[in-house]
């Protein structure tokens, strides 16, 4: 017989919801570790509300080319 054990967790991000589900419970803390970094990484690439962010630089030099990170170019 066979049981499955898994742990989940749910959060907010990037204005909408976020769950992560691992399917060993002793690493949720490095896998909610990983997401929250992954999260973080696109805001800042990627945010429209964040002056700082990639994405609103880019768009405060609509007139001149402008190289973008591969994060900012995937999302």
């Amino acid at each position: 017989m066979s049981t499955t054990v898994f742990a989940m967790v749910d959060g907010h991000a990037l204005g909408g919801l976020m769950r992560i589900v691992v399917t060993r419970p002793s690493g949720m803390s490095a896998a909610r570790a990983a997401a929250d970094a992954v999260v973080a990484a696109i805001d800042l690439a990627a945010s429209r509300f964040r002056e700082d962010s990639e994405l609103s630089r880019l768009n405060a030099s609509a007139d001149q080319d402008v190289v973008v990170s591969p994060l900012l170019a995937a999302a």
